[in-house]
């Protein structure tokens, strides 16, 4: 299965944002993320050009169901401040 290398000028993950950035994909799953200098880029790889764009991930489950009895769909100040 060919490998392939997307540049973004940064992507963006749950626990970082990465300038400069590179995603490596081999086998069709995500083998690596990080600064281009950083990471190993398979020789052969084909690559995407995507360094005018921001890389993010496909879905990200923002689901909460509040804190303290409390509900972020409520729209009070007392809500948000519970929930935050």
């Amino acid at each position: 299965m060919p490998r392939y290398v997307i540049r973004a000028a940064r992507a963006l993950t749950p626990l970082q944002e990465i300038a400069d950035a590179a995603v490596v994909i081999e086998d069709g799953k995500i083998a690596a993320i990080g600064r281009r200098d950083a990471i190993e880029i398979p020789k052969g790889a084909k690559e995407c050009d995507a360094r005018q764009y921001t890389l993010v991930p496909g879905f990200v489950d923002i689901h909460i169901h509040g804190a303290g009895a409390r509900d972020v769909m409520e729209a009070s100040a007392e809500a948000l401040e519970t929930v935050t």
